[in-house]
Protein backbone atom coordinates (compact mmCIF):
# COMPACT_ATOMS: atom_id res chain seq x y z
CA UNK A 1 0.00 0.00 0.00
CA UNK A 2 1.51 3.35 -0.65
CA UNK A 3 0.16 6.25 1.30
CA UNK A 4 1.60 9.78 2.53
CA UNK A 5 2.25 9.76 6.31
CA UNK A 6 3.74 12.86 8.30
CA UNK A 7 5.68 11.95 11.10
CA UNK A 8 6.91 13.72 14.36
CA UNK A 9 10.18 14.84 14.49
CA UNK A 10 11.14 13.52 17.15
CA UNK A 11 9.93 9.79 15.87
CA UNK A 12 12.01 10.94 12.40
CA UNK A 13 14.71 11.87 14.26
CA UNK A 14 14.68 8.56 16.01
CA UNK A 15 14.46 6.57 12.76
CA UNK A 16 17.27 8.46 11.16
CA UNK A 17 19.66 7.25 13.81
CA UNK A 18 18.19 3.91 14.04
CA UNK A 19 18.27 3.97 10.10
CA UNK A 20 21.99 5.28 10.17
CA UNK A 21 23.00 2.48 13.22
CA UNK A 22 21.95 -0.83 11.07
CA UNK A 23 22.02 0.45 7.63
CA UNK A 24 18.14 -0.49 6.78
CA UNK A 25 16.23 1.43 4.42
CA UNK A 26 13.45 3.63 5.49
CA UNK A 27 10.77 1.42 4.40
CA UNK A 28 11.98 -1.56 5.97
CA UNK A 29 12.69 -0.01 8.83
CA UNK A 30 9.42 1.96 9.16
CA UNK A 31 7.67 -1.68 8.51
CA UNK A 32 9.40 -3.53 11.29
CA UNK A 33 8.72 -0.82 13.95
CA UNK A 34 5.10 -0.73 13.26
CA UNK A 35 5.30 -4.46 12.93
CA UNK A 36 6.79 -5.02 16.79
CA UNK A 37 4.76 -1.53 17.96
CA UNK A 38 1.70 -3.85 16.74
CA UNK A 39 2.49 -7.11 18.35
CA UNK A 40 3.13 -5.25 21.72
CA UNK A 41 0.07 -3.53 21.57
CA UNK A 42 -1.76 -6.85 21.36
CA UNK A 43 0.07 -8.01 23.98
CA UNK A 44 -2.01 -7.91 27.47
CA UNK A 45 0.68 -6.46 29.63
CA UNK A 46 0.49 -3.38 27.27
CA UNK A 47 -3.49 -3.22 26.60
CA UNK A 48 -4.08 -3.97 30.39
CA UNK A 49 -1.49 -1.99 32.75
CA UNK A 50 -1.92 -1.79 36.43
CA UNK A 51 -1.28 1.30 37.09
CA UNK A 52 -1.02 4.67 35.35
CA UNK A 53 2.33 5.76 35.94
CA UNK A 54 4.16 2.74 34.72
CA UNK A 55 1.18 2.70 32.04
CA UNK A 56 3.42 5.56 30.63
CA UNK A 57 6.38 4.09 30.73
CA UNK A 58 5.13 0.35 30.10
CA UNK A 59 3.80 1.97 27.12
CA UNK A 60 7.09 3.96 25.88
CA UNK A 61 8.39 0.53 25.42
CA UNK A 62 6.01 -0.87 23.62
CA UNK A 63 6.93 2.03 20.94
CA UNK A 64 10.33 0.66 20.68
CA UNK A 65 11.91 -2.13 18.19
CA UNK A 66 12.45 -5.44 19.84
CA UNK A 67 15.95 -5.18 19.33
CA UNK A 68 16.12 -1.78 21.21
CA UNK A 69 18.82 -2.03 23.46
CA UNK A 70 16.45 -0.35 26.50
CA UNK A 71 13.60 -2.41 25.96
CA UNK A 72 14.35 -4.93 28.73
CA UNK A 73 15.76 -1.96 31.35
CA UNK A 74 12.41 0.17 30.42
CA UNK A 75 10.24 -3.38 31.30
CA UNK A 76 12.40 -3.65 34.72
CA UNK A 77 12.06 0.33 35.55
CA UNK A 78 8.00 -0.03 35.02
CA UNK A 79 7.58 -3.09 37.27
CA UNK A 80 9.82 -1.16 40.00
CA UNK A 81 7.51 1.71 39.58
CA UNK A 82 4.52 -0.23 39.52
CA UNK A 83 5.54 -1.99 43.15
CA UNK A 84 7.30 0.96 45.10
CA UNK A 85 10.57 -0.48 44.57
CA UNK A 86 14.29 0.93 44.76
CA UNK A 87 15.69 -0.60 41.43
CA UNK A 88 19.72 -1.52 41.97
CA UNK A 89 21.78 -1.99 39.39
CA UNK A 90 25.17 -0.98 37.74
CA UNK A 91 24.13 -0.38 34.47
CA UNK A 92 23.35 3.71 34.34
CA UNK A 93 21.16 3.50 31.62
CA UNK A 94 17.92 3.37 34.23
CA UNK A 95 18.50 7.09 35.05
CA UNK A 96 16.78 8.09 31.95
CA UNK A 97 13.69 6.49 33.08
CA UNK A 98 12.07 9.34 35.04
CA UNK A 99 10.54 8.86 38.85
CA UNK A 100 12.23 5.55 38.65
CA UNK A 101 14.28 5.25 42.01
CA UNK A 102 17.61 3.96 41.14
CA UNK A 103 20.73 2.86 43.07
CA UNK A 104 24.14 2.40 41.55
CA UNK A 105 25.98 -0.22 44.45
CA UNK A 106 28.89 -0.24 42.97
CA UNK A 107 29.46 3.96 42.78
Amino acid sequence: MRTTLTIDDDIAIRLAEIRSEEGARFKTLLNHVLRAGLAALQSADCRKPKRTFSTKTYRATCLLPETHKLVADAQLAATAMEHGLVLCSADNDFRVFPGLRFENPIG
